[in-house]
């Protein structure tokens, strides 16, 4: 049994670090202003930014395999069988409720806002850029138009037939945000944006602006960055899962010696 209980309790040790990482990892992605600006842009049915769930899950995550490990700690320590019981059972519904997710997300990511609809992202961005009250989302889009170098949802052509430019809300002689223009490498920034020739990327002409305006549209960048994000979450989740899957054999052995042990 001696054996058992210090393995038990070493790969608990890093089940505790790990839920301290996690939840440090929701303070980093509630806190984090780019994900944010990112996550915005995603087409959710969902009540609030993808963003914020993320965060959620994160946290109450890290409580869940802090206390747990905690629960083991006690349970080895006393050769509890009912807090040695409680802790596979905590374990297994963790690993029924992280699989549920992954399934949910796979079955429902337009839902979610993982599965991007150019139809459905045009209708935002005509939306909501530069509209009064919108301003965060307006930052999004200029942010990443900015570091992706891109314009619009497929062409930049979306923004003649925007909110932006309907409502008479743009700056007199724009066409596009100035997000969209090529920048000054020396002073490139979303909040102040210093095109390299501002008067050609205005133009309506494309033999003119085409070589002062940003041509591709951002709606590849912006799944590449998504496809980025769910395969980082898929690999952690996918940790977490076979470690938790680990842990569990590790305590169901030590309840079937805990078991034989107190049985004698």
């Amino acid at each position: 049994m001696q054996p058992m209980k210090v393995t038990l309790l070493f790969f608990n040790g890093l089940f505790f670090i790990g839920g301290g990482g996690l939840l440090g990892l929701a303070l980093w992605v509630g806190f984090s202003e780019d994900l944010d600006s990112m996550f915005r842009l995603l087409p959710t049915s969902l009540p609030y930014p993808m963003l914020y769930y993320v965060a959620l899950a994160c946290s109450v995550s890290g409580l869940l395999c802090s206390a747990l490990a905690l629960v083991s700690f006690f349970a080895m320590a006393s050769f509890n069988m009912c807090l040695l019981a409680a802790y596979i059972f905590g374990l297994v519904v963790m690993l029924i409720m992280e699989t549920t997710a992954v399934i949910f997300l796979s079955a429902t990511p337009h839902y979610v806002g993982i599965e991007i609809d150019p139809d459905t992202l045009i209708d935002m961005w005509q939306r909501n850029y530069g509209v009064p009250g919108k301003e965060r989302y307006t930052a999004s889009v200029d942010i990443i138009q900015t570091e992706y170098g891109c314009c619009g949802v497929e062409n930049g052509n979306e923004f003649s037939t925007s909110w932006w430019l309907l409502r008479e809300l743009a700056a007199q002689g724009l066409v596009v945000p100035l997000s969209c223009c090529v920048q000054d490498h020396h002073e490139v920034s979303y909040f102040d944006p210093v095109p390299m020739n501002k008067t050609a990327c205005q133009d309506k002409n494309p033999e003119v602006y085409r070589h002062a305006r940003h041509i591709q549209g951002c709606l590849k960048p912006l799944r590449g960055w998504v496809c980025q994000q769910v395969t980082t979450a898929l690999n952690i989740g996918g940790g977490v899962i076979a470690f938790q899957l680990l842990l569990l054999l590790f305590a169901i052995i030590a309840a079937v010696k805990l078991k034989k042990t107190t049985g004698r």
